[in-house]
This record gives structure tokens, sequence and C-alpha cells, in this order.
């Protein structure tokens, strides 16, 4: 069951040891083992930048002009 998970954290690394990351606490986040299970499932490995790229590419960039690259370089900058 999910809820027993909420107590059960787990380390997820943000950038996953598979594309270089490092399991040092900068590159660590402690969540819900279920919820580490569900962003697997939605994104696989992938870096947050290759996440943001995909949601440009597919869901922020449109015939009308919006500019996907645009809005993550704005994203990025105010992080």
């Amino acid at each position: 069951m999910r809820n027993q998970n909420v107590c059960n954290p787990t380390n997820h690394h943000i950038i996953p040891r598979s594309k270089g990351g490092k399991t040092m606490k900068w590159n660590l986040a402690d969540i819900p083992q279920g919820e580490h299970q569900d962003y697997h499932k939605l994104f696989v490995n992938k870096t947050p930048i290759e996440i943001l790229e995909y949601l440009s590419n597919h869901f922020w960039s449109n015939k009308e002009g919006c500019n996907g690259d645009r809005f993550i370089r704005q994203y990025l900058q105010n992080i």
C-alpha cells in the first residue's frame, strides 16, 4: 500500500547514476518510496534538463509562437 511508504523515504539521485550522477548530498533527495517509483515510471532515468527539454518539445511549443526553449532559459535563470 502506498501509505506505508510515506514513512519509508528513499534516496533519489537528481542526476541519475547512469548519467554520471554522484552519490553526494547535493545530488540526493529523500522522497517516499512510492513517489520514487512513480517518478521513474514517468521519467525513467532522465536528468532534470532532459525532462524540461521533453516538456518543451512536446507540450510548451506550438504553432502560435510559444517557444519552449525560451521558457526553459527563463525558468533556469530564476531558480
